[in-house]
């Protein structure tokens, strides 16, 4: 390194390096008398004034070597306002981003920094961008989850069940914050229900009589495990869509069940017989005891007849007892006469008899 000094030994504020000066030789060789390397053009990296440069005539319109500081100006003022053009573009597309819909079916849950802000309901809304998150909710449509699975009852009989629990969300706070897959909480709550509702109840009840109330029973059981763990979901029902033994055993379980029906069935049949037989029966035995009760009271009666009969007869055969033998005499013969139709009549003279043939008497006179 040279340093120029004058002759009163002032420093003068100049300094010059070895290759600032004109090389001496304009070979190959660089100012420390080292051979050049060869450099291509497209090696290393862009030379940043020229970079600077290029930009410079593209927003500056270009300029002579002497104009460079104003062109260097110009490309200042141009690059400030490309970039804060930039900035409020980005800015606005970052602002815009921030407006949402909500369908008249939905909600939206509101997070500010991670924590809940408000719900918002149907309409047009707006969250602040990188500070509010927005989780939209789906209050009114209805959802489905099937469980299917082998459980065993009460008996210790293992059968096959297969449900379908339709639900939906009952509060969107609750949803959002305390339930990170409704579906997979909700199949393992339901799965629960289903094995105590099953381990209540055996197994021909549930298979015939206590399909609803089976129904009914889980339904009740899950939506209180769902509250007792602040869901917001709400069940709207729950179907039982098949509920049958095991495969391997499925046909022997249909035979007793045919068994079981023809049973029913000639239960049923002998309920029909009885039904119909006791009131029969018992009209029977009624009309048979009014009958009865007539014919007592009717003998009765003429008992009593018969004997008030005979008491007059008697006050009467006291007093003329030839008059009275003579005439109940003559009234048995007149009813034992009148019910035949021949007469025989003997004499007290000789032994001849004579013959009334009162029946053809009668037909003739008929004639």
């Amino acid at each position: 390194m040279k340093n120029n000094i004058n002759n009163d030994n002032n420093y003068n504020g100049e300094m010059h390096m070895a290759w600032d000066e004109p090389p001496k030789n304009t070979g190959d060789k660089d100012p420390w008398g080292n051979p050049r390397k060869k450099q291509n053009n497209n090696d290393g990296p862009p030379d940043f004034d020229e970079l600077l440069k290029g930009l410079g005539k593209l927003f500056g319109g270009g300029g002579s070597s002497s104009g460079g500081n104003k062109d260097g100006q110009d490309f200042s003022k141009s690059l400030a306002i490309v970039l804060s053009l930039a900035l409020v573009v980005i800015l606005a597309f970052v602002l815009a981003k921030g407006f949402y819909k909500v369908n008249q079916r939905e909600q939206a849950v509101v997070l500010r920094l991670g924590e809940f802000h408000t719900i918002k309901n149907a309409g047009l809304n707006y969250a602040i961008p990188f500070i509010e998150t927005v989780e939209i909710v789906d209050i009114t449509s209805l959802k489905t989850v099937k469980v299917a699975r082998e459980m065993l009852t009460q008996d210790g009989n293992v059968i096959s069940v297969e449900i379908e629990v339709q639900y939906r969300s009952a509060g969107s706070k609750e949803w959002v914050l305390n339930v990170e897959n409704p579906t997979l909480l909700l199949g393992l709550l339901t799965e629960s229900a289903q094995r105590h509702v099953v381990g209540d109840n055996k197994m021909d009840f549930l298979m015939t009589n206590g399909k609803t109330e089976f129904a009914f029973d889980v339904k009740e059981r899950l939506q209180a495990d769902l509250d007792s763990y602040n869901t917001g979901i709400l069940i709207d029902s729950v179907n039982l869509l098949d509920i049958n033994p095991p495969a391997k055993v499925k046909d022997s379980y249909d035979e007793v069940l045919r068994a079981g029906e023809e049973r029913v069935r000639l239960n049923n049949d002998a309920e029909k017989y009885k039904s119909r037989i006791i009131p029969e029966a018992e009209g029977a035995a009624t009309k048979e005891l009014e009958d009865a009760n007539a014919y007592k009271n009717r003998i009765v009666e003429e008992a009593i007849g018969e004997a008030r009969r005979f008491e007059l007869l008697y006050s009467q055969y006291i007093l003329a007892p030839e008059v009275t033998r003579e005439r109940l005499y003559l009234e048995t013969v007149e009813k034992i006469y009148a019910k035949s139709s021949k007469v025989i009549i003997s004499t007290k003279q000789g032994n001849n008899m004579m013959v009334l043939p009162l029946d053809q008497l009668f037909k003739n006179k008929g004639k």
